[in-house]
């Protein structure tokens, strides 16, 4: 079902759209999530703004593949309903401005060096024990620049 909204777009919209930016992204893809957003989720039927009837008619073409690809990563949608309207760009955050030097490499723990021994290509085993030894230079960094009391960053 396709219909038209006027003033769909409040501003806070981000903050009550049904799944994450990101989930929705990783369903239906980059092109399509720039031209189409989840609105409400509704017993099992997911509203969704389209940029424009032509993308809401291709939308509904490919309704089935989007609820499977929603349904995989646990979202009880089991159908979508369509309405045109304007889909405004996503806020991304902006790139850091600052350009930070990389931190000395760290020396590599014993354990380190004796499983790299291990590695018979001393091309693949030099550059992994570079790759060690600036990731520890980025955790001591990172870990010497954190209060002391604060718990460690949770990897994304």
């Amino acid at each position: 079902m396709i219909q038209r909204g006027s003033s769909l777009a409040a501003p806070t919209e981000v903050d009550t759209a049904p799944m994450p930016f990101r989930d929705w992204e990783a369903a239906v893809g980059s092109r399509i999530a720039a031209r189409a957003r989840p609105l409400k989720l509704e017993r099992g039927v997911l509203h969704v703004r389209a940029a424009s009837s032509t993308w809401a008619q291709e939308l509904s073409m490919l309704g089935d593949a989007i609820t499977t690809q929603l349904r995989a990563r646990g979202l009880p949608v089991h159908s979508l309903r369509f309405r045109v309207g304007k889909v405004d760009p996503v806020a991304r955050p902006p790139w850091r401005e600052e350009v930070r030097p990389a931190p000395k490499e760290a020396p590599l723990p014993f354990e380190v060096r004796r499983e790299l021994g291990k590695i018979p290509d001393p091309e693949l085993r030099d550059a992994i024990a570079k790759a060690a030894a600036r990731n520890l230079g980025w955790q001591e960094a990172e870990a010497s620049a954190r209060p002391r009391n604060a718990p460690p960053p949770v990897p994304p």
